[in-house]
């Protein structure tokens, strides 16, 4: 009611009520944006991670690539030499043949 309002020991209470709620408000507010620049910190740095695995991942992609191209062209001297090498037999084999009969 109005009267207990004004009453000095209980406008006392009601001022030393209030100022703990503003500590306790102003608490708050500090652990906050303890947590805000704790968030941003780990944003910033699951960011650079995220980079690096991804640059990373291209790396190794590209290398693989790069291995299976080198492969490739090995495989295919190793192809070409083996058809050179069947024709030479066959030549070899059909010049007997030629002269046997």
């Amino acid at each position: 009611s109005p009267s207990l309002i004004r009453h000095p020991s209980h406008q006392r209470k009601l001022s030393l009520k209030l100022k703990d709620n503003n500590d306790e408000l102003e608490q708050l507010r500090s652990m906050l944006r303890g947590y805000k620049k704790k968030a941003e910190e780990l944003r910033k740095k699951h960011a650079v991670q995220m980079r690096k695995a991804i640059q990373n991942s291209e790396l190794s992609s590209r290398e693989m690539i790069s291995d299976l191209r080198k492969q490739a062209s090995r495989q295919r001297a190793n192809l070409e030499a083996n058809q050179e090498a069947t024709i030479k037999v066959r030549r070899r084999v059909f010049k007997k043949e030629v002269f046997v009969i």
